[in-house]
């Protein structure tokens, strides 16, 4: 969906997503997608040579809730819907509408529960009002560390 759209995201992963999905990171890194560390007790120096290992390349994203050390930039967001399903086009253009109460940018964090019905439903409601979704980077809408 997102692709078809265009639009790029960032990925949080952990350390089975890192040590068994090789060939979606690989497409997630070339596709340019921002992938980040999502460390569930885990030490993020060990999970960031496991991506580097899979794509050749390390990050600097940590999860939300993640202690942030010098080296690490913590996802901070604005809009935090990860404990929250995304699962019909109506949820998607609800969304967009919490979203655009926000004054400025806004960082969206969303769970493991979307749909791609409701993505589609978002990012074209979006679209219809001129906003265009951008990823994290190590450098937008983080906390400093």
């Amino acid at each position: 969906m997102l692709d078809r759209h265009g639009v790029l995201a960032a990925f949080y992963c952990d350390r089975a997503f890192l040590e068994g999905e090789g060939d979606l990171l690989r497409r997630m890194a070339a596709s340019g997608h921002s992938i980040g560390l999502f460390p569930d007790g885990d030490d993020p120096e060990v999970l960031d040579a496991l991506l580097e290992r899979a794509v050749c390349r390390k990050t600097r994203l940590l999860s939300p809730g993640e202690g942030a050390g010098a080296a690490w930039s913590r996802l901070v967001p604005r809009l935090d819907r990860s404990g929250l399903p995304l699962r019909s086009a109506a949820q998607g253009e609800d969304l967009l509408l919490e979203a655009s109460r926000e004054e400025g940018a806004v960082s969206l964090w969303l769970g493991g529960a979307v749909l791609p019905e409701a993505l589609d439903a978002f990012l074209t409601a979006a679209a219809s009002v001129g906003d265009r979704p951008l990823p994290l980077t190590e450098t937008s809408f983080l906390e400093a560390p």
